[in-house]
């Protein structure tokens, strides 16, 4: 959201304007002067509102605006189950196998962040992540940046 001085001048004057014009007793040389001076004054008001304004900050209630999952965070997962048991039922691996096969796949469940092409987060385990190409683990960092939610006025 871009803050245009120019828009705030003129509204600021077409306000003050609207009394000048009302005024049926100025002539039309004084009635352009004062209008002139109108626009002075609202430059004058609006560069202070736009200077306070641009130091302004928004800040968002954190506990609302946690990156959500993605939504085949946990596909690769379900597909290496599916597999190891398809595996057991089919006479290829023991069932004690399939487990350890399993338990060894349980570091890509890890969670973390991937970040889309538009630039949206979202939250996913390590094995979607690579698939996405992006990936990055969640540290005590970046989830206490998740908390803090401010920004600026542009």
């Amino acid at each position: 959201m871009g803050l245009d001085v120019r828009k705030l001048i003129r509204n600021l004057a077409n306000i003050a304007n609207e009394k000048t014009a009302k005024n049926k007793w100025l002539k039309t040389k004084p009635k352009m002067r004062e209008m002139r001076e109108n626009v002075k004054q609202a430059s004058k008001t609006a560069f202070a509102h736009h200077n306070y304004l641009q130091d302004g900050s928004v800040s968002f209630d954190p506990g609302g605006m946690i990156p959500p999952f993605e939504k085949d965070s946990f596909v690769p997962l379900v597909k290496k189950i599916s597999e190891e048991l398809s595996a057991v039922s089919s006479g290829n691996q023991t069932l004690q196998n399939a487990a350890d096969e399993i338990n060894a796949f349980a570091s890509e469940v890890e969670i973390g962040i991937v970040t889309a092409n538009d630039g949206t987060r979202y939250l996913t385990t390590k094995a979607r992540g690579s698939q996405l190409g992006n990936w990055v683990p969640m540290t005590q960092t970046l989830a206490s940046k998740l908390g803090i939610l401010k920004g600026r006025l542009a």
